[in-house]
């Protein structure tokens, strides 16, 4: 597994390096968690969500922090694609304007 955080400064969403390293350590005991019922497509969509509830809420930085947990980029990518409306009986989160993702629920 790459540990490379550098795709994840500080400054862009943590104000430490302890927070960045909470931040993956709880996307990988939640990837963890869904490993026991879901899909790798349904855990791909359960960190999107967590990602975006913690703030990292634009597809590059969606992409990126998923991609480091072993998560392909481009089906990432399309999920972000395929679910992001405003009907959230079909989405499961928005984009706005400048690009950032907020969920639904």
């Amino acid at each position: 597994m790459n540990t490379d955080q550098s795709d994840f400064t500080p400054s862009d969403n943590f104000q430490t390096r302890e927070q960045l390293n909470e931040f993956f350590r709880g996307l990988r005991e939640l990837d963890h968690a869904c490993r026991a019922n879901g899909s790798k497509h349904d855990r791909a969509i359960a960190l999107i969500c967590a990602c975006i509830d913690e703030g990292v809420d634009t597809g590059a930085r969606i992409v990126g922090a998923l991609k480091r947990l072993g998560f392909n980029a481009q089906h990432v990518g399309k999920l972000l694609h395929d679910y992001t409306g405003n009907d959230p009986s079909r989405h499961h989160w928005q984009r706005d304007e400048a690009g950032r993702y907020s969920n639904h629920c």
